[in-house]
């Protein structure tokens, strides 16, 4: 025992070097694969944890039963929400997190809301969204940078409870637990509500800490494992967040939820399932004029097929994938072009496939864009490569707009459309079988136009707004006191 003991702590010290290396060859773009290189060793390095039953939280169990919050219940304001995330970059995530403060602005039950965010202002473009909230009587405001503990104790008069708790998290976590727990003490929320692992697991530990009457912790994709981000200690946070009866998961999908409770070994029943909402009337498709200028302005000749896509130029997102099933519809489609919104560390790769493979005169890639439904409404077929995905609001976009979709087998994206009606899901993941669902499509017209009709019905009708909305409050526990009756879904309803 004491062998593998040794050996288990050998092959995670090595692991974290090796992982710290490899990152930055990651972010480069230089050399995609080693993304899988860098899944290989932490499944290597979470096993050897797992077995010593380690993960950076060794003795925090103990710590967190003879906790002491710092606040009794009655202290906390009735009907104060705060949300926490990273940052409001543009992504997913961060769109779910903008509706939802503006639904939560104008609930009657809900006495204030604010978003705490971890790096708001650390990295240009991190405040993306920020924009969209100028309106919104929501208060955004980064947590404070205070992390010092001596911070904490005289916040809270001294608690050697909460303070055991906090010295047992890893270092990269304490600091975060700590600024948060600073602001929960301040503002006294009724409920706090973590978005994403990092920013969730320790807006979790703050609000145990403090004595938050209501958390709920929201994942938004499946398994950390898949991505470069998991951290060893995140699933045996969530097993033991979970011992705390505050505590609420939730998932934005049925796959979502499922691997999460597989991987944390807690009950699917666990997590409830909260879909994502979209805007119906904030997304509308553009007059048939501002397309047509805005295809001209990217020089796509009248008349030619256009399949495009919208995400992050990262490995999960499997763009050279997409690279390839493009030259097989260009193959077939010799006037179609290909429009790819975005931007990441992979670009240069894309463009050197993109050549290669003969289709870099008819491949546009313009970056970010304010305006993304005027481009996704310009396209022919919307087209996701994905790995992995929780539910990809580019999905719910395009069906709103009338874009048919194809897409892999990825998560929650399955659950987007309505395969056969508003577009098809390719199980293998192949290029070939890629590009000829997407032949299928623009040999079918009939059947597109059909598609057109049918998908802006199906994303309202499963994906609204006003459901999102209310299910959300229910998750909080005040949805008597909104006037709320809508439960959110569980896993196999």
């Amino acid at each position: 025992m004491v062998a593998a003991g040794h050996f288990a702590h050998s092959l995670a010290k090595w692991g974290e070097t090796a992982i710290a290396r490899l990152k930055g060859e990651i972010r480069s773009g230089r050399h995609p694969r080693l993304y899988l290189a860098l899944q290989s060793i932490r499944y290597s390095q979470q096993r050897a944890l797992g077995s010593l039953g380690l993960g950076g939280l060794r003795g925090a169990g103990d710590a967190l039963a003879k906790l002491t919050p710092l606040l009794a219940e009655d202290r906390f304001v009735r009907g104060r929400i705060i949300l926490v995330n990273d940052s409001l970059v543009a992504g997913g995530v961060e769109r779910q997190i903008v509706y939802t403060l503006r639904g939560l602005a104008s609930t009657p039950a809900v006495e204030s809301v604010a978003l705490l965010c971890l790096h708001l202002s650390d990295i240009p473009g991190n405040d993306f969204y920020l924009s969209h909230l100028r309106d919104c009587a929501a208060e955004v405001a980064d947590a404070t940078r205070s992390t010092d503990a001596s911070d904490l104790a005289g916040a809270c008069g001294g608690n050697p409870t909460v303070a055991a708790l906090i010295e047992m998290l890893p270092d990269r976590l304490q600091e975060d637990v700590r600024r948060l727990a600073i602001e929960f003490l301040r503002r006294r929320p009724e409920v706090v509500h973590g978005f994403q692992d990092n920013a969730g697991i320790a807006a979790g530990f703050a609000a145990v800490a403090v004595g938050v009457p209501r958390i709920v912790l929201s994942s938004r994709n499946v398994r950390p494992t898949n991505f470069a981000y998991y951290r060893s200690y995140m699933d045996p946070a969530y097993r033991l967040l979970a011992r705390c009866g505050r505590v609420v998961f939730s998932n934005n999908s049925h796959a979502g939820a499922k691997d999460y409770a597989e991987w944390t070994g807690l009950r699917p029943s666990s997590f409830r399932i909260v879909r994502n909402g979209i805007d119906g009337d904030e997304i509308a498709r553009p007059e048939a004029a501002a397309i047509a200028a805005f295809r001209a302005s990217i020089a796509i000749p009248d008349g030619a097929p256009l399949i495009g896509s919208v995400f992050r130029f990262r490995a999960e997102k499997r763009p050279l994938l997409w690279i390839d099933a493009a030259s097989e519809v260009a193959r077939r489609f010799p006037d179609a072009h290909f429009l790819l919104i975005g931007e990441g560390p992979l670009e240069g790769r894309m463009l050197r496939r993109a050549r290669h493979r003969g289709i870099s005169g008819r491949l546009h890639m313009p970056g970010t864009m304010e305006d993304v439904p005027l481009a996704v409404s310009a396209m022919s077929v919307f087209l996701l490569t994905s790995q992995f995905e929780g539910i990809p609001n580019v999905l719910l976009e395009a069906g709103l707009l009338g874009v048919p979709v194809v897409t892999t087998e990825a998560g929650g994206a399955v659950e987007a459309i309505d395969p056969g009606r508003t577009g098809w899901v390719v199980t293998d993941g192949k290029a070939k079988s890629l590009a000829a669902r997407v032949l299928q499509i623009l040999s079918d017209p009939e059947w597109a136009s059909a598609a057109r009709h049918a998908a802006p019905a199906f994303v309202r009708s499963r994906f609204g707004l006003r459901r999102m909305l209310v299910e959300t409050v229910a998750l909080y526990g005040i949805a008597a006191r909104s006037g709320a009756s809508a439960d959110a879904d569980r896993p196999g309803a």
